[in-house]
């Protein structure tokens, strides 16, 4: 019972996030729809809570700043995971 509440409860914090992302403040820049379907994978398979997904967003946000690029790629996308997912390895 636990686990199928905790699945369900994942599932829509995944939704959420997704959502959250296709309605990018203007200030935010845009995302394709690979990026979006990478940044989801990772938060579901590392099981990363909707701040770390908002945590991703802005470093790699951050990092496509720093390349002058217009749009956030899978580059960007997956280099912040990896920043995240060290940060992790240290909290622990």
């Amino acid at each position: 019972m636990r686990k199928k509440r905790y699945i369900f409860t994942l599932s829509i914090l995944i939704v959420l996030a997704l959502t959250i992302i296709s309605l990018h403040p203007p200030y935010q820049c845009p995302i394709n729809e690979e990026s979006k379907a990478l940044l989801g994978l990772a938060i579901e398979k590392l099981g990363m809570s909707a701040r770390a997904y908002d945590k991703i967003l802005k470093v790699s946000r951050t990092i496509a700043d720093l390349e002058a690029s217009s749009s956030i790629s899978t580059s960007h996308i997956s280099e912040a995971i990896q920043y995240r997912s060290l940060d992790r390895k240290l909290e622990v």
